[in-house]
Formats: C-alpha cells, structure tokens, sequence
C-alpha cells in the first residue's frame, strides 16, 4: 500500500522489476474484464502464483481510495469525503466488487467514472506504447476518447437505456392491442347473455312471487289437517308408550352392558398394544446398544490404523528434510567445482588456440615449401613433356568444355518453377493474413464472451443477494404484521385511530407515547361513550396537536400536552404550567407541574413505528419484487448472448482451422517446389564454375608451355635451395606438433571432466527438486490424515448415551411385567361381561315379540301419519327454498301483488311462467357482473393505451434531447480540445502545426483525424511521422484534453522512451504546469524526467518474482540534505 500526496509522483526501477503492474492493476481494480489487456491468459493470472520462499495466494485484492472532498463524483456520492472501490477475485474466478465497503456490480463502478476521463480504457491511463497507439488510432476509435472527455458517454449509455425502454413499450403496446382486441369481442358475446340474463331475472322474479302465493295457500289447507291428525297421534302415543317402556328399560340396561364390555374391551386392546409396544421398544433398545458398541469398537481400530500412518509419514518426512539439507549442500559443492573448472579450461582453450596459430603459420610455410618443391619438379617435368601432350590436352579439354554448356542448357530449360514459386508465396501471404485475422476474430469473440458470462455470473450474484433480502424482509414484515394483529386484537371497534394520523417525524415518538392506549381506538372509553370528534380545539405550535394531522378531533386527548424542544422551552413552559398540563420532549420524556416521567425503548407498543416500518418494508419488498423480475430478464438475455458468442467463437475457430489446414497444403507446395528449384540452381553453379575453371585451365595451360621452355633451368637452381628451407621448417613443425597434441589432450580431459560435473550437478538438482516434490506430497498426506483421523474422533460415540440406553432398557422392562398383569385382570373383567350380556340377549328377543304385536295394532295410523308427514314436509322445503330465494326487501316489494293474488287460482299463470322459462335455455346468470367487469377492464386498458403510448412519445423526446445534447457537448470539447492542441503541439516541437478534423457532417458519428505538421516537414498522414514525433503528437492531444476535462489523475508509463533529451525537457516542463490541475503517476528509466517529481516510488525485486516498494519525498530528502 503506498498514498500518492504529490502532484508529480514517478515511478523508477529496473525492466522485469513489476512497475507496469501498477497500472494493470489499477485498470483491473476499475473493471477491466479482459485477462488479454492485462498481459495474461486468463483473468486467474493476476493472483500471485508464490515465489521461492513464498507460498502462492488464493486470491487477489485491489483497492483504490479517492480524495472526493471536492465533490467532483457527484450524484448519490457527493455527501462521501471518500470514495473506495475495490475488487477481490478468488482462483475459482468469481470476481466481487465493493464501493465503500457495499458489495456492488461491475456496473456501478464503471458508471461512477462515467464523464471524469477515468476507466479501465480511459486516455487517462497511458501504457507503454500506447502513446502512439493514440494518433494511429481509427478516426472512429479516436471519437471515443474525445466523447470520454466530453462527458457524453454516460449520454451514450442512457440513450441506450432509452431505446430499450423504447423497444420494451413498442412491444407491450403490441400485446395490450391483442389483449383489447380480444376484449372486444368477449364483451360483445357477454351483452347478449347479460341482455338474456335480465329477462330471464324478470322471469324468475314473476315465477317466485306465483310459487310464494300458491305454498301459502297450500300451507292454509295442511295446517287445518295437521290439528285434526295431531288429536288422533297423541292418544296412539301415549298407548305405545306404555307397551314399550318396559322394553326401553331393558335396552338401557342392555346398551350400559354392551358399553361396559366396549370400554373394558378397549382397555383391553390398549393395554395389548402397550404390552407389545414395550416389547418392540425393548429389542430396538437392545439393537442400538449392539450397535453403538460395534462402532465404537470399529472407530477404535480406524483411529489405530490412521495413528499408525502418521507416525510412518512423520518418519519419511524426517528423512526426506535430512536429503534435501545435504542434496542442498551437494548442489553448491558441485557448483563451484564446476566454476573453478570451467576457468581452467578457458586457460587451456586460449593457449591452444595461441598455439594453434603458430602451429598452423608453420604448417602453412611447409605445405608451401613442399608446393614449392613437387611444382619445381612437376614444373620440370611438364616443361619436358609439355610439348609432346599438349595437343592431346587441348583436345580433351575442349570436348568437355562442349559437354558442359549442352548440359549447361538443357537445365536452363528445364527450370520454370519462378512464376510458380512467386505464385505459391502470394498465396502463402493471403493465407497467413487470413489466419492472422480470424485469430483475432476469435480473440476478440472469447473476450466478448468472457465479459458476457461475467455480466451474467454478476447478475446472478445479484438475484440471489435480492432474493436474500426479499427474504428478510419478509420475514420482519411477518413478524410485525403478527405483533400489529395481537396489539390491534385486544380493542374491538372500527378503525383504529392510528391510522387516521399524520405526525410529523420529529415528533413520532412523542406522539407514540402520550396516545399510546388510544391508538388502537376509535373512541375515547367513558360511561358517557364521549366520541373524538365531539371536541374541537385550536392548536399553537407549542401544542403536540399542532403537529399531528387527523380528520378527528383530538382536543379531548391534546388540548393539555405541550412540547419542548429543549431544556429552554421546557424551563419556559413550566413557569405557566398547570396541574393537569403535560410536556412531552422529542424523545418521548414526560414533564408534568411536580414529576417527570423518562420514556424507555421498548417500554411501549410502537404502533407507530411498527406500521411505519411495514409500510416501508412494503414498499421495499414491491421494489425488490420488480428488480428481481428485472434481473431475471436480464439473465436470461444474457444466457441467450452468451450462447450465441460461444456459437458464433465456435463457428470462427472452425473457420480458422480450416484456413490453418490449407495453409499448410500451400506451405507444403511451396517447400517441394523450392527444393526443386533450389537443385536446378545448385546444378547450374556447379557446371558453370566447372566451366570457368576448364576455360582458366586451358589458357593456364597454353602459358605453362611456353613459360616451361624458358624457366628450366632457373627451376633445377633454386630446388635445391627450397629442400635445405624445407628440412628446416619440417624440424621446428615437429616440436610445435608435440607440443600442440599434449595440450590438446589436456584440453580434452578438462573438457570431459567439466561435462561430467556439469551431468552430476545436473543430476543433484534433479534430485533436489524430486526430494522437495515428494516432502510436499508427504506434507499434504500428513494433513489428510489428521483430518480423517479427526473426524473419527469427531464421530465416536459418547459412552454417556449407551449408559441412557442401557438405563432405558430396565425402565422399559419392568413396564413390561406391569402392563402384562393389567392385561391379565382385564382379560377376566371382558369374559364376565360377555356372559351377562348373552343372558340380557336372550331376554330382550321375547320382549321384542310382544312389542311387534302391538306395532301391528297401530301400523295403519303409522303410515298415514307417516305418508302426512312427508307431505307436509315437502310442501315446508319448498316454501323453505323459496323464502331462501326471496330476499327481505323483495317480499316487502311484492306485498300488493300477493295481495291482489292472494284468494287466486295461480297454478296456470304459474305453469306459463315455467314454460317461458324453459323457452329461454341455458342462461349465464353471472354474465351481467362479468359484463361490468370486462367494460372496466376494457376501460382500463384502454387508459393503459394511451399512457403507454404518451410513455412513448416521452422517451423519444428525450432520445431526441439526449442526442442534441451529445451533439453539443461534443462539438464544444472537439473545438476546445482543437485549440489547446494546435498551441501545445508547437510548444513540444518548438514550431510547426497542427489541428484537428471531423471526418462526416454528422456530429454524433463522425470520426476524428489529426493532422500534424513538425518544424520542416509536410507529411501527408500521421502515420509517416517518427516514433518520437507521433508519442510527442499525442501527448500534445492528450494534455489538450486535460486542459478541457481533467481527469483526477493520469498515469504514464515510459512515454519519454522514443523521445530525446530536448523533447523530455518540454515535455517535464508541461507536466509541471498541468499538475497544478491533474496529478500525474509517471513510470521512466529518463533521468530529466525523474527530476520533475516530487515524489519518487522505487520498485525493487531483491527476492525473485517478489516486488516492493520505496518511496522517497524528495523535497523532505532536500531539506535532509542541506
């Protein structure tokens, strides 16, 4: 962790040491998705992987502090000093976002930087290279950074929004036309069964009040029947009575018997299935006890078993930490035996080689002196013969010279692979460019892909942690809609009185406490039932009243309470205080003239802020209901894109190996025919040096001849001279020979002795690195064993519990023995009763038969009794039915026309009615309501039509307003960027020009070209200026963009490598002036520039693969200094 406190801060070290990774890791921390950008594989790549003495992390954290006190992140983040983002990634590659503290989505961050020039692909991050990468960008390309810089890209981002919401409400406008349309249509089917419906209502109305006249008339003629058949039943009654009685005594007596025997006989099966539950009870107890011994006995051999193993790993452990110590002190033994040999042999190798050049500088004089001798004598000899075989010579050698230049011709023929070869290589180009870009195709559709299942993996995220929250919340929504229910339940009445309030928050709690036993009320409980509306009162802001809205009037429970906002007020309003008055404080503490009441949270039911909190919780739960949905759509938009990248990655690697399979068949056809090729011309250079070599020949050969004649004589002089020099030579030759064969047989031994110990040290550190394998193989195994051997202690029974289970056992049996002698007494109880109750049987069938006689006597009464009854019943049922059917307020209705019909004939106009009712047919009774319903429904939707369709009209607007604001933006940062630019860029080069241009009329997609012009030089594109001047071009565009939108900082990273000392001098002194609006981090190797920071940060790599970091206030250093 280090804190950038300075306007100039640089960062220095040597190459390899880690520096870029500081931006890396600030782009990755701001959102970068795309494990490519960060020089890796795979986004698992940034979790440092352990070093030498390190072990390697599970997980990788970055975390970014920002100084907000100026508020420059505005919206819901400007009240925060700070403002923190951070980003933690785990090797199972779940990535987690945190924004001041907060989990969050990836999303929320790259929308907070939205506008400020900052982002995981800003210009405010400039890698190495990336510099020129600016001006050479598309004019498309270089639109982004000036739209960044513009603030448009949030604009960008809420257009896209809108279109979507645009396309959302184009589609539910679709559905809601089918939806109306198919309305329509039901509501015209159900008018003419609701028009059906009211006539067969008038119908039924008419057949009611006939079926009401005609029951009461036949309700008149039952009713002088049943007086008369009542006399006659009731002297039949009191006859049977008495020749049952004697019967009915001796059913009582038989029924308490039967329910004697029942009960006893129950008692009976109960104890049964006690006694055998007791039994099963006993053997399961007994099973278990078996049980738990068993395993107690098998976890006692598996504890041994694993002790065992420990203690043998411990043991190859111990051992294997003893090899690697002295493989360790072997390795370096060997290391510098093999550095002192290695030395040794590069003494010998300079002396032979020394020795060598002499040995060869004698050789050479004596392969001349011999030359010098047989071309003497070979001269000699060919001066005597030459004239005799000259002519022969000629001869042959002129017929190979012709033999030659046929073949010569025939291979200049027959080679005509050029074209061919020429071909095959433009092919060969074509092709490779074509791997080439599908290669980046399918890079840039895996990254796609990556960042769509990361969308979709944070989208989840987010599902589950609202599905969470749902949860919650509704379980405290439970639990205070249960709580409200119990307080509400203990008053009955009508609506309670809390629910008629409006208090002000300042003064919830007091309120709460002074209404506290009325709020569940709507009347105030007095013998005289005093009612609140009855009295009315005016309020002053010194009354708890005033700041309490109902539509009663609380002058009875308020007219008496004042309030006081602090110790001031409440010393004030106690001087004029009286006996009955109060005052409440905000917190809820209650003063009166001489005591003083202190309120304790909790000590009350909180109506209030109960209701208040489930409102609220209401309302969060509506809103997590519709972000769920909303996540949901999201998720599955995102599973369908992520099938379609994968599909469409799959179909371009398809592709790309089909390119790879013809590019090797042209690569293939190329190398044959190069080697053809290649052979022709091998043959050609053979024939015509041979060529050049017979023609030099010839004419050698022509001048030897003539030359021979005249030079004999001096030849046979000196060869005698060249013998003596010769024998000289050859004896100082033999002794540089000797001398050169020693020493390079001891060159040879050193040699094979440094290969050996080269193989040794080669084989100690294989063995070095296998020993260290195989202890943390041995390690990982100890562990694995501790945990199982864990385990089983964790697992091993309690002895306490088989002493339960052993006690239990005894309970149960001797329940046993008890149950099994209650079942015995009771079996004996059950044979007594039965006897008596076969005797008590045998009785009642002779009494039974005197009983039937005397039913014989009265069986005619009984069947027209019963046949009068069912009648009558009948005919009550029906006027039952219909009185169910005739509502109150229908027969009050009806009493004229009863009357007027009341001594009628109504069964004929009764029939008619029936028979215009069964004309109707199948009648749909409810058609009436759902006719209403569906007009209100229509209705509705209707309303919902225009609304959505003035939704509608609304997001266009702001489409269009959206993109005349764009347009604007735009064009005022391109033509103030425009201007800074053309001033910096001459301030950098120390002359020259340049400027930008639109590339297309329309502001909204028109691209960016720069045009620059150094000192001396007209280029037509950028692309032909240096590398020195395209990284000094885009500096001068990127700190023009500064000067409009300044980002809050801007990193560097060896921008001043293609530049010279003259330009980083600029270049510094530009950076000073603009730090005084923007803090810069610089990475560089250039000393000029490192004197520009007030600050520097060294990173260092002491330890490999390991960097740290030193920082260095150079203006405290300079104070130290002096």
């Amino acid at each position: 962790m280090f804190d950038l406190t300075h306007r100039l801060n640089g960062i220095v070290g040597p190459n390899g040491c880690g520096k870029s990774n500081i931006i890396d890791a600030i782009r990755w921390v701001m959102g970068e998705s795309s494990a490519k950008q960060l020089r890796g594989e795979a986004m698992t790549d940034v979790i440092f992987s352990g070093a030498t003495s390190r072990k390697a992390s599970s997980f990788a954290s970055i975390e970014l502090v920002f100084d907000n006190t100026d508020g420059r992140i505005g919206g819901q983040w400007a009240a925060f000093g700070e403002i923190s983002i951070k980003r933690i990634l785990e090797r199972t590659g779940q990535s987690t976002y945190y924004l001041n503290g907060a989990k969050c989505r990836r999303k929320d961050i790259t929308d907070i930087f939205l506008g400020t020039g900052l982002g995981a692909r800003s210009y405010a991050i400039i890698e190495q290279g990336m510099i020129s990468r600016i001006v050479e960008s598309k004019p498309d390309e270089l639109r982004l950074v000036f739209e960044e810089a513009a603030g448009v890209s949030k604009y960008k981002e809420q257009k896209r929004e809108t279109e979507i919401r645009i396309e959302h409400t184009r589609q539910n406008l679709l559905r809601l036309l089918d939806v109306r349309e198919e309305l329509s249509t039901q509501l015209t089917h159900l008018e003419k069964q609701a028009k059906k419906a009211e006539t067969y209502q008038v119908l039924k109305r008419e057949e009611r009040l006939l079926q009401y006249i005609a029951l009461k008339q036949q309700k008149a003629e039952i009713s002088a029947e049943q007086a008369d058949l009542t006399a006659r039943l009731e002297a039949l009654e009191a006859e049977f009575h008495q020749a049952v009685s004697f019967y009915n005594e001796l059913i009582l007596k038989h029924n308490a018997n039967k329910a004697a025997l029942t009960e006893k006989s129950g008692a009976l099966s109960v104890a049964t299935e006690t006694f055998h539950a007791e039994q099963r009870e006993i053997l399961t107890l007994e099973h278990k006890i078996a049980a738990i011994k068993t395993s107690q006995a098998r976890t006692h051999e598996d504890q041994a078993a694993l002790n065992a193993s420990l203690v043998q790993v411990d043991a190859e452990m111990t051992e294997l930490q003893i090899a690697l110590e002295t493989l360790t002190e072997t390795e370096g033994e060997e290391s510098d035996a093999l550095m002192v040999m290695t030395d040794s042999l590069f003494e010998l190798t300079e002396h032979l080689e020394s020795l060598n050049g002499t040995f060869d500088a004698f050789l050479q004089a004596a392969k001349t002196l011999n030359e010098e001798v047989r071309q003497l004598e070979r001269e000699a000899d060919v001066a005597k013969n030459s004239i005799t075989h000259f002519e022969t010579q000629q001869i042959h050698g002129e017929a190979r010279i012709a033999k030659l230049q046929l073949e010569l011709s025939a291979l200049e023929a027959e080679d005509g692979h050029s074209d061919q070869l020429i071909e095959l290589q433009t092919a060969m180009e074509e092709k490779a460019l074509s791997v080439e870009t599908l290669q980046q195709s399918l890079s840039d559709a895996e990254e796609q892909g990556q960042t769509v299942s990361e969308a979709r993996r944070d989208v989840e995220a987010r599902i589950h942690q609202s599905v969470r929250t749902q949860s919650e919340y509704e379980g405290r929504l439970s639990a205070l809609t249960l709580l409200q229910n119990a307080v509400l339940a203990q008053k009955e009445g009508q609506a309670p009185l809390f629910e008629s309030l409006t208090i002000a928050p300042e003064w919830q709690k007091a309120a709460e406490v002074v209404l506290a036993r009325y709020l569940t009320l709507s009347t105030l409980e007095n013998p005289e039932g005093y009612a609140l509306a009855a009295t009315e009162c005016t309020f002053t802001e010194q009354h708890l009243g005033h700041y309490i809205q109902s539509d009663k009037q609380l002058g009875a429970l308020l007219s008496h309470v004042y309030v006081a906002r602090n110790e001031l007020d409440l010393a004030l309003l106690k001087a004029d205080l009286k006996m009955h008055e109060w005052i409440v404080m905000p917190n809820g503490d209650l003063y009166g003239v001489d005591w003083f009441i202190a309120h304790i949270d909790g000590a009350i039911d909180g109506v209030l802020e109960r209701a208040e909190e489930m409102n609220e919780l209401e309302r969060r739960l509506q809103d997590l209901n519709q972000l769920i949905m909303q996540l949901e759509s999201d998720k599955q938009a995102l599973i369908e894109q992520e099938s379609a990248v994968h599909s469409h990655a799959k179909e371009i690697s398809s592709a790309l190996e089909s390119a790879k399979t013809e590019q090797a068949a042209i690569e293939k056809a190329w190398a044959l025919l190069n080697k053809e090729h290649m052979h022709v011309a091998e043959n050609q250079a053979r024939i015509t040096s041979e060529l050049a070599a017979l023609k030099e020949a010839h004419e050698a050969g022509q001048l030897e001849i003539e030359e021979n004649r005249i030079t004999l004589e001096s030849l046979l002089m000196t060869l005698e001279e060249t013998q003596l020099k010769k024998a000289a030579n050859d004896a100082e030759l033999s002794a540089y020979e000797a001398e050169q064969k020693a020493k390079q047989a001891e060159a040879q031994n050193m040699q094979q002795a440094v290969n050996d110990a080269t193989r040794q040290l080669d084989n100690t550190r294989f063995q070095l690195k296998e020993t260290e394998k195989n202890l943390a193989r041995l390690v990982k195994t100890h562990s694995e064993l501790q945990q199982k051997l864990q385990e089983k202690t964790e697992c091993e029974v309690d002895s306490d519990e088989l002493i339960l289970l052993e006690e239990s056992l005894l309970i149960h049996s001797d329940n046993l023995i008890t149950v099994d002698t209650e079942k015995t007494e009771l079996a004996a109880e059950v044979a007594a009763l039965q006897t008596a109750i076969e005797q008590e049987e045998t009785l009642k069938a002779a009494q039974e038969k005197h009983i039937e006689s005397q039913k014989e006597v009265i069986q005619s009464l009984m069947v027209r009794e019963a046949e009068f009854k069912a009648h009558q019943a009948h005919i009550e049922k029906d006027w039952q039915d219909l009185l169910e059917t005739v509502s109150i307020d229908e027969q009050h209705a009806m009493t004229d026309e009863i009357a007027a019909l009341e001594d009628a004939d109504v069964e004929p106009m009764l029939k008619s009615v029936q028979q215009k009712l069964s004309r109707l047919g199948a009648v749909n009774l409810v058609a009436i309501e759902e006719c209403q319903q569906l007009a209100q429904r229509k209705q509705y939707l209707d309303e919902q039509d225009q609304d959505l369709n003035a939704a509608l009209s609304e997001l266009e607007i702001a489409i269009h307003k959206i993109d005349q604001e764009t347009r604007e933006r735009f064009m005022s940062t391109f033509n103030a960027v425009n201007q800074d630019f053309s001033k910096l860029f001459p301030r950098l080069f120390g002359g020259g020009e340049a400027y930008l241009e639109l590339k297309g009329e329309d502001a909204l997609s028109s691209g960016v070209n720069i045009i620059a012009r150094p000192p001396g030089k007209k280029p037509g594109t950028i692309h032909l200026l240096s590398g020195g001047e395209k990284a000094l071009t885009a500096a001068a565009l990127v700190f023009a963009i500064f000067n409009l939108n300044p980002a809050p900082f801007c990193i560097l990273d060896e921008v001043d490598a293609p530049l010279d000392e003259a330009n980083v001098r600029r270049l510094g002194a530009l950076l000073k002036e603009m730090s005084d609006r923007v803090q810069f981090i610089f990475i560089t190797h250039n000393k000029t520039t490192m004197s520009v920071a007030e600050s520097l940060i060294g990173v260092t790599m002491s330890e490999p693969g390991v960097s740290r970091l030193v920082s260095v206030d150079l203006a405290e250093a300079e104070k130290m200094a002096e």
